[in-house]
């Protein structure tokens, strides 16, 4: 549950910054400065060094880490520009996923 946590605020966050305008560069290197979760932030410096390597966004994030159904949406909201409202929904359905998880073990 914990991954599920660090993975909904980092998008939750990271989709506010790209609606700001943010460079996506400069949106992960603020992560990685704020992110207090070790697997997190080794994760958004491999992001950061493979975005550095003129990859596409989608391709910078580990399919160890993350969802496949996620990649998949980051994908789409990458190529039709729509990458913050994206994040910010992908960062609701881990919220539902989390309460779930929580009545499952009140249950």
């Amino acid at each position: 549950m914990k991954k599920l946590k660090v993975q909904a605020m980092f998008f939750e966050k990271f989709g506010q910054m790209i609606n700001s305008a943010i460079p996506l560069a400069t949106c992960l290197d603020v992560m990685h400065q704020e992110t207090l979760d070790i697997d997190m932030k080794s994760h958004i410096k491999v992001m950061i060094d493979t975005l550095l390597d003129k990859k596409p966004f989608y391709e910078t994030m580990s399919k160890d880490y993350f969802k496949g159904s996620t990649l998949k949406m980051i994908e789409s909201g990458c190529k039709q520009g729509e990458l913050d409202y994206v994040c910010q929904k992908i960062s609701r359905c881990l919220e539902v996923d989390i309460e779930e998880l929580k009545q499952s073990e009140i249950v």
